[in-house]
């Protein structure tokens, strides 16, 4: 009889979800025989992770990122016939891999000059950037091939688009961006695309489900953020980039990292920028009260989660602009700053913002569910609030393509800018029906939490913050979403795989 031949994973790591991905694959190795590879940049993480984590994975791999800094190809017309096979194989250009690197690709971040840079990345010409791309190209479509692997976990473009070519999976954590939910999505675009045929089926919920608060990792990033305003807190945060970076050289590993005085010039840009806007006393939500509004919440440049997840409209500015144009008379667009961005913005970009006469521009602390709440439509690119609209049942306009929300009759997908106007006018239109988009709201989230799995106090501030019933039920979502029970027996195959779990974390995370 043949022996059913075990999964196989690879798990692109990331020093926040390291003990998390060494649970899963322990966990998954127990009540599975998955096999688990583990992936990081650089060989100093995969050697500390190899020490951490031995008994989790089959193997430990650097990932091929090129030269650093980029080296000029010899041949240019070989690397060139290399990339457009690359993107005859993919059907994308491949200037989508340089949307999402922050140094090679900053000029794809508009509303993100301030990002510090490396010196590697600013000596780097097109073709010597073009040939790290097709490296990593070459090294994952080798890697998947050679390693049988079924999924990647944690991936991004660099290991979907080979992934899918070779018809493997890709799986990766994403916030459910509601109290502390994740799930898995199967695209590099933080899709989910059963998630519609599972809306299909599911009846208005008899109890309503709110939507109670942000992330618990944002919440927590924010508060933090909210007190830089303090000189002092900017003179730590220098004094703790010193011990890094004097650590780093040390180490003689300064090129890997952003150049120094671009790193203390942002600590102080948001500093200054943080103290102008309390300076300017800017409108509260209470100012606005009883004026009709669209709400516009701006994004972080640059971030995986906005260019990565909308690589075809990643223009913030061009759509305000967009929209104070086409606002129906007598109505007004509210903008809030998300307050990670302050310091990274270019200079005037909020002056130039505040120029639209039709254009409130607010205090970045307020909430954004609140200002939600109280708005008469809501668009966005890929924010955050575009979701917590769709579930309140407020009209979406939507920029971005791969909304998880977007099949949902009170969202509007923007694919022509001539399709604006009318959309305006229909989310702002007395013939709107909210009563039923509220239904579909809740539909649409109880349809959600379906896919979602909790993880406790988990995020940057706790990396430990979950609990063995987290990693279960992550697992069971990861083989359900491949089609694939994780256990026959749940309370039994919980008690085998947990079996010593606890002394096997702390071990590996080297506290013994």
């Amino acid at each position: 009889m043949n022996k059913k031949k075990p999964l196989v994973f690879a798990v692109v790591d990331q020093a926040v979800r390291s003990a998390f991905h060494a649970d899963l694959a322990r966990y998954l190795n127990r009540t599975q025989g998955a096999v688990f590879h583990h992936y990081v940049p650089t060989d100093h993480s995969s050697d500390a992770n190899r020490k951490r984590y031995t008994d989790a994975y089959e193997s430990f791999n650097t990932i091929d990122k090129g030269e650093t800094p980029p080296v000029e190809p010899a041949d240019v017309e070989g690397l060139l016939r290399r990339a457009k096979y690359y993107e005859e194989r993919y059907g994308v250009p491949l200037g989508y891999f340089r949307i999402i690197d922050r140094a090679i690709g900053l000029g794809f971040s508009l509303g993100g000059y301030y990002h510090p840079q490396s010196r590697a990345a600013e000596r780097a010409s097109e073709f010597a950037a073009l040939a790290n791309t097709i490296r990593e190209l070459d090294f994952w479509e080798k890697e998947i091939a050679e390693k049988q692997i079924d999924v990647v976990i944690n991936g991004f473009y660099f290991e979907f688009f080979p992934a899918k070519a070779q018809g493997k999976g890709l799986r990766s954590i994403i916030s459910a961006r509601n109290e502390n939910y994740y799930y898995w999505s199967d695209t590099c675009f933080g899709e989910l695309t059963t998630l519609e045929a599972t809306l299909q089926r599911t009846l208005v919920p008899t109890a309503s489900i709110q939507l109670n608060d942000a992330p618990v990792l944002n919440r927590k990033q924010l508060n933090v953020i909210a007190g830089r305003t303090k000189f002092s807190d900017m003179l730590a945060r220098i004094g703790r980039q010193l011990y890094r970076y004097a650590y780093w050289a040390y180490k003689s590993r300064l090129g890997d990292h952003y150049r120094f005085s671009l790193v203390i010039g942002s600590i102080w840009r948001e500093w200054r920028v943080l103290r102008a806007l309390d300076r300017e006393k800017l409108p509260r939500l209470a100012d606005i009260a009883g004026k009709p509004y669209v709400l516009y919440a701006l994004q972080v440049e640059p971030e995986s989660n906005f260019q990565g997840y909308s690589p075809e409209y990643f223009y913030q500015l061009s759509a305000i602009s967009s929209l104070a144009r086409d606002m129906p008379a007598g109505t007004w667009l509210v903008v809030k700053e998300h307050m990670p961005a302050a310091g990274r913005r270019p200079d005037l970009f909020h002056e130039q913002i505040k120029l639209f006469k039709n254009v409130i521009f607010v205090e970045p602390r307020e909430s954004g569910l609140e200002l939600v709440r109280n708005a008469r439509a809501v668009a966005t690119i890929t924010g955050s609030v575009g979701h917590e609209a769709a579930v309140m049942g407020k009209p979406v306009i939507s920029f971005g393509r791969h909304a998880l929300y977007g099949m949902l009759p009170h969202v509007k997908v923007i694919r022509d800018e001539a399709e604006l106007f009318p959309a305006l006018k229909w989310a702002l239109s007395d013939k709107f029906d909210a009563a039923r988009a509220k239904e579909n709201g809740q539909r649409y989230l109880a349809a959600f939490r379906e896919h979602c799995f909790a993880m406790d106090d988990f995020g940057f501030h706790n990396p430990h913050g979950y609990t063995e019933a987290a990693v279960a039920a992550a697992a069971d979502q990861l083989m359900q979403s491949m089609q694939t029970p994780s256990r026959v027996e749940p309370a039994a195959g919980d008690a085998a795989a947990f079996a010593g779990l606890a002394a096997v974390r702390k071990q590996g995370a080297g506290l013994d």
